[in-house]
């Protein structure tokens, strides 16, 4: 606006300094015209500083926010970095078996607040009398049995500590990621401690109780007649027989207590 009156005011002085000199402007009004122009260019000169330490304190106050905002921003990236460190991600996905429930408890870097067991990378933790701890060693040949499969694996730890007579054992599995087991599933374990080949076998059962020469019946033509087997090792479904009977004979592997005073048995149909 102060423009348009400067230009105004140079006109009119431009004006009345032609008529001056033709004596038909007087020289107050010749004064006023001057003195108008230099009051506007005044006061545009003012207005320009205005508006130019104006713009100065507007980069300012914006160079200022800008430096809050980043710093708030770092502030933030700080938090939910924090935050991001607060919660506990497992490395693949599993099932939780056990968390660290304190609420609000105090924990140090490096501290275990939770396991977490894969779901298709399975190990077995089997459990037996500690009379055969003295026939385990780590990398025997493991059988794992569950619903009439057959699973091979070794044994990777044998666990020091003894409870109520027992020893706990840490298998590994040859396929760990079978997709029939699932966690905390129970299986059947036995160990191989000795191999055979080439042996004559017969079922275990009651009739048998551990190595060595025993009293058993031996069937034939109908009549069961007691001998001594010298049994040898076994796996809980069959028994080795050193001595005392040949291939093709028939045992009794039932209970045969209530004849342990007998000598022959007749057997019926």
């Amino acid at each position: 606006m102060l423009e348009i009156d400067l230009q105004a005011a140079r006109a009119t002085l431009e004006r009345n300094e032609k008529l001056r000199s033709s004596g038909l402007v007087s020289g107050e009004n010749l004064l006023t015209a001057q003195l108008n122009v230099k009051r506007t260019e005044i006061q545009l000169r003012q207005q320009r500083a205005l508006l130019e330490a104006t713009r100065r304190t507007t980069a300012t106050n914006i160079a200022a926010a800008d430096l809050q905002k980043a710093i708030l921003q770092k502030q933030i990236a700080q938090q939910e970095q924090l935050l991001d460190r607060t919660r506990v991600r497992a490395p693949f996905g599993g099932m939780l078996t056990w968390l660290l429930e304190e609420e609000g408890a105090s924990v140090a870097a490096g501290q275990l607040v939770a396991r977490v067991s894969e779901l298709n990378n399975y190990r077995v933790e089997a459990t037996l009398s500690d009379f055969h701890a003295r026939q385990l060693a780590p990398g025997q040949a493991v059988r794992v049995e569950q619903n009439g499969e057959v699973m091979a694996g070794t044994v990777h730890t044998i666990l020091p500590e003894i409870q109520n007579g027992t020893i706990k054992l840490l298998v590994d599995l040859a396929q760990p990621r079978n997709p029939h087991l699932r966690n905390k599933m129970r299986v059947d374990v036995a160990v191989v401690t000795e191999r055979r080949t080439n042996v004559l076998v017969v079922d275990s059962g009651p009739a048998f109780n551990g190595r060595g020469p025993q009293p058993a019946f031996v069937v034939h033509d109908g009549v069961a007649r007691r001998t001594t087997l010298d049994l040898g090792a076994g796996d809980g479904k069959v028994v080795e027989v050193a001595a005392g009977a040949r291939a093709g004979e028939r045992v009794i592997v039932s209970d045969t207590t209530d004849f342990k005073n007998r000598d022959t048995i007749r057997i019926t149909h």
